[in-house]
């Protein structure tokens, strides 16, 4: 059943979602001729190809709020009409349980932002190689990563897998916190939309507040004023190494909890004060 839960829920949204997708590589070609263009070793721009570029450029920004913006509220929309609206009372009448429907939507939900997140690298990747008519990794990324090594005091590819479980995280975080919003809002019973936005104010406000402590306790902005990037030395570099770290660890420690705590909420919610009224 659970198949079928994942099939379907899948099913019933692909096309926004493949529509999103289709607008993003449609940007991306043109962004790509543009910069190709743009790049012209010969030096031969012209007023036409200066306006097709900043065309280019505006269509591809347009295309990125819509892969992640839209993609995004449409997600949340979308499990707020079928978990707690009219849609909701077919959808709790499946012979499944609660809370696996819940799982089953979330992942979901977890699994487009991802894919659009990969389309989004992609995307970059494919504008960087037409500006630079090409990309060398025997150059251009080794030497990349031997200045990263010094700056950061770590490997790119560490750093990678590490941003990777970053990304993977916010996505889900920010997802349970509106889901968690969307379960606190349907309690009551007049203004459950209004409610809803409230209390995704609320999270959303004490998760910034949380957040600037931690950069403050780590010693980020203090590092951050006194770094000179033209006289950088040694001693420096092991500071603001230790102090990206502290901040990088922190800040998963505290996406984790909130993590926790927005399911929690959402599961006590569901389970014991379902109110489809």
């Amino acid at each position: 059943m659970l198949g079928k839960l994942f099939k379907y829920e899948f099913k019933n949204t692909y096309k926004l979602m493949f529509i999103i997708y289709g607008v993003m590589a449609f940007v991306t070609i043109l962004g790509c001729i543009a910069m190709y263009g743009d790049s012209d070793p010969a030096g031969t721009e012209n007023q036409l190809q200066e306006i097709f570029f900043t065309a280019a450029m505006v269509f591809y920004v347009l295309g990125v709020f819509a892969l992640f913006v839209v993609s995004y509220v449409y997600m949340c929309v979308h499990f707020y009409k079928t978990m707690y609206s009219d849609q909701g009372y077919l959808t709790h009448t499946l012979p499944v349980g609660q809370m696996s429907i819940f799982n089953v939507k979330l992942l979901v939900s977890l699994c487009w932002l991802m894919l659009s997140l990969i389309i989004m690298f992609v995307s970059i990747f494919a504008l960087g190689c037409a500006a630079n008519r090409g990309f060398s990794f025997d150059a251009d990324f080794d030497m990349l990563m031997v200045d990263f090594q010094n700056l950061f005091g770590m490997s790119l590819h560490t750093f990678s897998i590490y941003m990777i479980f970053a990304m993977i995280l916010s996505c889900l975080q920010y997802l349970l916190m509106v889901f968690a919003s969307g379960s606190i809002g349907q309690l009551f019973t007049k203004h459950k939309v209004g409610a809803s936005i409230g209390a995704g104010i609320v999270f959303y406000m004490s998760g910034q507040i949380v957040s600037s402590i931690i950069l403050v306790l780590t010693g980020y902005f203090g590092v951050m004023n006194n770094v000179n990037v033209v006289t950088y030395n040694a001693t420096e570099n092991v500071t603001f190494s230790t102090t990206v770290s502290s901040m990088l660890f922190s800040g998963s420690l505290f996406s984790i909890i909130e993590c926790v705590v927005f399911y929690i909420v959402c599961m006590v919610i569901i389970k014991k004060h379902l109110n489809l009224e």
